[in-house]
């Protein structure tokens, strides 16, 4: 059986100080807690949710499924509809996204590392 890799990248975190530690005096969630990202393979679909903290975004034009092991190519995946915040179309306290394990292993074969790509 294929063995599941999973990176959770977070990449381009835009809200001030999140690459850095965080105090909890600032005003500003802790990265550990402003974005929880799980993905859970369940027979043939892999099951993937990022819970986001309390008035944290996610802008829909940078959430990107990809695998980046053995080759890099994105995913075609269904995402939820975003919404209009500010300008910017984005997705609030949770996205699911179900991905199917077919479209995977019929793009790659053997051992492969899911990334998902976010910034807000």
């Amino acid at each position: 059986m294929k063995l599941l890799k999973l990176l959770l990248l977070v990449t381009t975190i835009a809200f001030a100080g999140f690459g850095t530690k965080v105090k909890n005096d600032n005003g500003f969630l802790p990265v550990e807690e402003a974005f929880k990202v799980s993905a859970v393979q369940n027979g043939d679909m892999i099951e993937t949710k990022i819970l986001l903290g309390n008035k944290i975004h996610v802008t829909a034009e940078t959430l990107k499924y990809m695998i980046v092991e053995p080759k890099e190519l994105e995913l075609e995946v269904k995402k939820p509809k975003p919404y209009e915040h500010d300008g910017d179309m984005v997705y609030e306290k949770e996205i699911i996204v179900n991905i199917p394990v077919k479209e995977i292993y019929n793009k790659v074969s053997g051992d492969y590392t899911l990334a998902i790509n976010f910034s807000g």
